[in-house]
Order: structure tokens, then C-alpha cells, then sequence
């Protein structure tokens, strides 16, 4: 709702002629430079992308990120690790790639933005472990809506940045135990060759 909320309100500023550029910070992301609105906006001006994000840190000592790609099982994406992020270019895109919405960056000046909205999908399962409740995130969701509009999500690492939890998450250099996701979708073999 909060989300969606911000949505609208940007919709109406667009509508009025106000703005032709929505900016979300998530209140547990922490720029570490100052100039981090105005690097993100010069990524997406010179990828010429409609959506740009920063990469997040996963709050845990594995290295995990919320940047990811899509497997053939949408509830088991292959989330990259920050020793993955370390070795792709700093800013790219991938035509299954997933972004987080912790900083994001749209392009509000074309009508696709109006077909978006914010949501979660959650789920019980049986598992051979047993029970188990797993959630679809708003953001992969996001990233899928943003493709299914026609256009590429983006992601950057120029924009250091903490993930504030019990820890300080940061996106300096690569680190954390797992450097692969061991998760369902950490078999999925990602052909690097389709992004850019």
C-alpha cells in the first residue's frame, strides 16, 4: 500500500506536468555517497533505460543479493551473490534479470507506467523438509510486470550502498560464505551472452 501510495502520487505529478521521474529509497537502504540520486539518474541517462536499480545485499552473512534471474520456476529465481555482482560490469541488464526496489529509478514519461502496481504473493507448500511459506517479493513481481510492458529492467553497483538490519550490508566489494545461491534455482545456468 505504501508503495503503490508513492505510485500514485508520482502518477498525478506526471499527470500535472511535474515530474518525468520517480525515485524510490527503501528506509533501510543507506546511500554512502552523497551524490547517489544524481549517479543513478546518469546510469539510466546513459543506458537509456526506463527502470534502473541499485543492487542490495540480502541481510545476512551469506552474501546474497536481491538482484536475480528468472528460472522456468518464478518462485525460485537464482539470486546473484555479491561475488558474482563483483564480476559483471557495473551497470547491465539481462532479459530475465530481476531487480530490488530498495533504489529505484523509473522513466515516468511513457503510458506503460500507469499498468504497474505494487504486491506480494505468498504461498504454503509441502516440501520434503515439510510445511513451508514462501513469498513472491514486490520487486521481483515488479521487474516482471516492467518486462511484460516491453522494456529491460537495469541494475548498477556504482552506487555504494548499506542494507541496514542487525548489520550493516554493504555493496563495496565482494563477500559473504556462498558464493553461488544454494537455493532451488542455484542450478540454473545463466548464459551471461543475452545480457549487455
Amino acid at each position: 500500500w505504501n508503495f503503490n501510495s508513492g505510485w500514485c502520487h508520482a502518477l498525478a505529478l506526471r499527470d500535472r506536468g511535474e515530474i518525468d521521474t520517480f525515485c524510490m529509497l527503501h528506509a533501510d537502504i543507506l546511500p554512502l555517497e552523497m551524490k547517489w540520486l544524481q549517479w543513478l539518474y546518469e546510469e539510466m541517462q546513459a543506458n537509456q533505460a526506463q527502470v534502473m536499480s541499485a543492487v542490495v545485499p540480502i541481510k545476512n552473512d551469506q552474501g546474497l543479493t536481491s538482484t536475480a534471474i528468472d528460472t522456468e520456476d518464478p518462485w525460485f529465481p537464482r539470486r546473484l551473490t555479491m561475488h558474482e555482482i563483483m564480476h559483471r560490469p557495473v551497470t547491465w541488464t539481462h532479459p530475465r534479470l530481476l531487480v530490488n526496489t530498495g533504489m529505484l529509478m523509473v522513466d515516468f514519461r511513457e503510458p506503460w507506467v500507469e499498468q504497474i502496481r505494487f504486491t506480494i504473493q505468498d504461498r504454503i507448500v509441502r516440501t520434503p523438509k515439510g510445511w513451508e511459506a514462501q513469498v513472491l517479493p514486490e520487486d521481483w513481481d515488479f521487474s516482471r510486470q516492467v518486462k511484460a510492458q516491453g522494456h529491460h529492467v537495469w541494475v548498477t553497483r556504482r552506487i555504494p550502498l548499506s542494507h541496514v538490519g542487525g548489520h550493516h550490508y554493504a555493496t563495496l566489494k565482494a563477500w559473504g560464505t556462498h558464493t553461488k545461491d544454494p537455493g532451488v534455482g542455484g542450478q540454473f545456468k545463466i548464459d551471461w551472452g543475452e545480457g549487455r
